[in-house]
């Protein structure tokens, strides 16, 4: 996506975006530096800033942002920018459970049992009982991948319900079968 307009809002945050997100990371930014941020990098991206002619301005004024839900940990997306990213078009790479799931042990799994135990006690109610219950038990055991495959579990259906409360999700929503979490997936996005 080199030559694509990005924004990392994670990283503007300092927060991947889920009650593990804060691990690992810097403190995170007042919203209204986060704010500020964001607006330095939309600027950073306009045309105007850019100077560019209009016989070579870019036709593509797309912005590359990863699907977020209206808070990055403690900090706000400007809810017109947010309401914006709800409109656009959404790009879903469709990656199998077991890849993923290596991605999130290979991310999250080296943290301290204490700290994965912290995380998981934010969300114990909306995760339930039993599976708040196995999934401490698994950290405790030191059985992190089957920790994370409760979790994950968790999320997708999390990430589901949020899918569809979006108006116009049929005509929104593009889904792409990719093999494993790599970089190599971008190269598909870059195909559409």
């Amino acid at each position: 996506l080199r030559n694509k307009k990005m924004i990392d809002l994670e990283g503007l945050a300092n927060h991947r975006g889920s009650a593990f997100g804060a691990l690992g990371q810097k403190p995170q930014p007042s919203t209204e530096l986060f704010e500020n941020l964001l607006a330095l990098e939309l600027w950073k991206l306009s045309d105007s800033q850019n100077n560019v002619d209009a016989q070579t301005k870019n036709k593509d004024n797309d912005i590359w942002v990863e699907d977020e839900s209206a808070h990055i940990g403690t900090v706000g997306i400007p809810k017109i920018f947010w309401l914006q990213m709800r409109k656009s078009k959404l790009y879903f790479l469709d990656i199998p459970f077991e890849e993923r799931l290596k991605n999130v042990v290979k991310v999250y799994g080296d943290f301290e049992k204490q700290k994965l135990t912290e995380c998981v006690l934010k969300i114990q109610k909306r995760l339930g009982g039993l599976d708040a219950k196995n999934t401490l038990q698994f950290i405790n055991e030191e059985k992190i991948s089957d920790a994370f495959a409760i979790l994950l579990k968790y999320y997708d259906k999390m990430y589901a319900q949020s899918l569809q409360k979006r108006e116009n999700l049929d005509t929104l929503l593009q889904k792409i079968s990719c093999k494993d979490t790599s970089v190599k997936n971008a190269s598909v996005l870059l195909e559409l």
